[in-house]
């Protein structure tokens, strides 16, 4: 059966599509569980860090270096 489908190029070629979605989807889901790729709702939902803090004069002297 397999000789018979790869006998054609659009057998060969759907044997293609066929492995690599076999292979490629579970690959493609698991690096991104692994990388925790965000998306937008997920990095609205992500607390802010304030773009400026106002520090003290002793704390800007002490810590300007």
């Amino acid at each position: 059966m397999l000789m018979e489908l790869l006998g054609t190029w659009s057998g060969f070629l759907s044997f293609v599509v066929i492995v690599l979605s076999a292979v490629g989807i579970p690959l493609g889901v698991m690096w991104a569980l692994m990388r925790q790729y965000k998306g937008p709702i997920e990095l609205a939902h992500e607390p802010q860090a304030p773009d400026h803090v106002q520090h003290s004069a002793w704390r800007n002297q002490r810590y300007e270096h």
